[in-house]
């Protein structure tokens, strides 16, 4: 792995988690490069039928049909399909022992290492674990991964209370020897689990610093810790703690990021000093500084850049950990950025995909058949092609392509929200296979006005987003003042806009909107 992949991971990581602006140069030349905490990573929906891979399936229940999955192709004797139809058992292989990497921190969850339960069992031991009010959670997401890079597939499963909650459970379901079994399991706000294993943990520490964390799991899905850190994003802050009678003023817009490369206590630490210099953050542990002659003094272990690359790559050899993900640099994303936002007959295909949500091959054909007919009649149809992007953050795996996009300028005029969007594809030169742009509904609404509505004929819920007039410069927000509106969301995808209720909406309101869509 490149450290300076690692290094802008931390701190992108660290700042999107505390919404912080400060940025070391390092920082700022990488800025695009890591999804913010929503970047939550994700595969084509290639081999499900339209709408089998939902991104909200409730909790199953006897009264209402069950969200039936069919067979994907990473799933090669079909168990891991069977467990998620409630037709195969899972055996228990974690451990009452965990900490933050280990699996699941909470005792509420209630298992017997060794037993075997189906998933209406699991989901209703996590939501006792969730929630005490009786509150039921629900199987959010599912993917396939490949922990090891070995080529044998494993199954990660998602459970949340609500789609508005930020917390959620990752499991991870290993096949071996003609059954499955769960191996890993990790509850938190702000948790990657990407398609190889790799596994990110951020959140706030104290005052203004983040903390970071790194692991991966192996081919067995053993968990292996690789390192952890603070970023001190007011270092002066930091030092008023530690000598309350000095003047800590000294230290204003200076940071420091610290790195654990073990998990006892005596593991040694390295640190990166910042100082502001013009806000621009481009000398660090200047020999000649008085600050790092204090922190020296302190027993830091001070290190620049290069050095610490050298640290995590010797670390990552160490425990034997090649990442196959690449984050895109910002040169990668300005071309696509440009490929986006340019209208011409022979990538306007670019902008049709841009604009629509889709995931499946149906949905996709219909959006080739409405770009064939722009080109036929391309003077005509270009005039009305609205909209401009900005592509913030993408990585890449094998060949294929996950980039975040914001609206940066109303995309269409029959819409009044323009939510950030999850654009994957593969490229060829300049030529872009769109395979799925998932919309993030929730990003911009207002989270703590908005609800879910369980559905009564259907299996699975809707959520119902709210969207409100406010006096921020956004394209979200065309709306006028006093005006509110409801975006409903089944499966991942908006069904209707419709104007704000007095009330919430009702489970008969909800079922009707979701038959007038399957129509």
């Amino acid at each position: 792995m490149k450290g300076k992949k690692v290094i802008a991971l931390i701190i992108m990581a660290a700042l999107s988690t505390c919404a912080c602006t400060k940025e070391t140069e390092r920082s700022q030349d990488l800025s695009n490069e890591v999804s913010q905490k929503e970047a939550s990573i994700e595969t084509s929906n290639e081999g499900l039928s339209e709408g089998s891979n939902v991104a909200a399936t409730t909790a199953i229940s006897s009264n209402k049909p069950e969200q039936r999955y069919t067979r994907e192709a990473d799933d090669k004797s079909g168990l891991y399909t069977a467990f998620l139809n409630n037709e195969e058992q899972v055996t228990i292989e974690l451990e009452h022992k965990y900490n933050d990497y280990a699996g699941i921190v909470d005792d509420d969850f209630k298992f017997d290492p060794g037993e075997s339960i189906n998933l209406k069992t699991l989901t209703e031991r996590l939501s006792g674990a969730f929630s005490n009010d009786g509150e039921e959670v629900f199987l959010d997401d599912h993917r396939y991964i490949d922990c090891g890079n070995d080529g044998e597939k494993e199954l990660l499963v998602t459970f949340k209370l609500q789609e508005t909650d930020p917390d959620y459970y990752s499991l991870v379901i290993k096949e071996r020897d003609g059954k499955l079994y769960l191996r890993y399991g990790k509850y938190g706000e702000n948790s990657d689990i990407s398609d190889d294993g790799y596994i990110h943990s951020s959140g706030k520490y104290t005052g203004s610093s983040c903390y970071f964390k790194y692991g991966f799991l192996d081919k067995d899905v053993n968990y292996i810790f690789y390192y952890s850190g603070i970023y001190y994003l007011d270092w002066a802050e930091q030092m008023l703690m530690q000598y309350p009678n000095k003047d800590a003023s000294l230290w204003n817009d200076s940071q420091l990021i610290s790195y654990n490369l073990g998990e006892d206590d005596n593991a040694k630490t390295y640190s990166r000093f910042f100082r502001d210099y013009d806000k621009d953050y481009k000398k660090e542990n200047d020999p000649d500084s008085s600050f790092v002659k204090v922190l020296k003094q302190d027993g830091m272990n001070l290190c620049t850049e290069e050095e610490l690359e050298k640290l995590l790559d010797d670390r990552a050899k160490e425990i034997g950990w090649e990442r196959n993900t690449a984050i895109l640099t910002e040169k990668e994303l300005e071309a696509i950025n440009e490929d986006f936002n340019v209208i011409k007959k022979e990538n306007i295909e670019n902008r049709v995909f841009l604009k629509e949500e889709f995931s499946s091959e149906k949905e996709i054909k219909e959006i080739e058949e409405t770009v064939s007919y722009i080109k036929e009649n391309f003077e005509m149809e270009a005039k009305s092609i609205t909209g401009s992007y900005k592509v913030v953050s993408g990585k890449r795996e094998g060949d294929t392509y996950t980039v975040r996009v914001e609206v940066t300028e109303g995309d269409n005029w029959a819409e009044l929200v323009f939510p950030p969007r999850d654009v994957t594809f593969t490229k060829d030169g300049d030529t872009y296979k769109f395979i799925s742009n998932k919309f993030d509904w929730a990003k911009e609404s207002n989270i703590d006005k908005s609800y879910k509505v369980d559905l009564d004929k259907y299996s699975g819920s809707v959520y119902c987003y709210i969207y409100e007039y406010s006096d921020a410069n956004s394209p979200s927000n065309l709306i006028a003042p006093g005006e509110s509106f409801i975006y409903v969301v089944y499966n991942g995808k908006c069904i209707t806009r419709i104007k704000k209720h007095p009330e919430e909406i009702t489970t008969n309101e909800a079922d009707e909107l979701v038959e007038e869509y399957l129509k």
